[in-house]
């Protein structure tokens, strides 16, 4: 078997196992205590863990992405496409958050917990260097045969 078909086989045979099932995507609220409305979760930031309290119920989830698409700046990079009812939940839900931050969990694992700088987020969300970069290729692509 040539070198290129093996590196092909065994990435689809890692995107059939890694995402058997559909991806979770979620932004939820962080909560500065922990409460009863709440669950702890551990984030990575430069080697360190901290942990960190988010609402059980996310603002918003994968039903309301329409499409994920490989972001422009590098193969780490996604662009996160709301749909217009998931666009419309997003900015409902942090509409008193100004200055809050919000976490941004992929596959039950927080990647990012922004602080906002602004409560009207628009239809996009771009998440740069964040993932690993076959996390990025697994995500883009379970979204594109989602579409086709």
């Amino acid at each position: 078997m040539k070198p290129t078909i093996l590196t092909t086989t065994i990435l689809a045979i890692t995107s059939l196992i890694l995402y058997a099932e559909a991806p979770t995507v979620s932004i939820s609220a962080v909560s500065k205590t922990q409460t009863s409305s709440t669950i702890t979760k551990t984030y990575k930031h430069h080697d360190q863990a901290v942990e960190i309290n988010i609402e059980s119920t996310p603002i918003i989830t994968e039903k309301d992405i329409q499409t994920i698409e490989k972001g422009a700046t590098s193969p780490k990079a996604v662009k996160i496409i709301l749909s217009t009812e998931g666009a419309a939940k997003l900015n409902s839900g942090v509409k008193d958050m100004l200055g809050q931050q919000i976490a941004i969990v992929i596959n039950d694992r927080v990647v990012m917990i922004p602080t906002l700088n602004t409560v009207s987020l628009g239809t996009k969300i771009e998440l740069d260097d964040i993932l690993t970069e076959e996390e990025a290729k697994l995500l883009v692509e379970f979204y594109e045969n989602k579409k086709g």
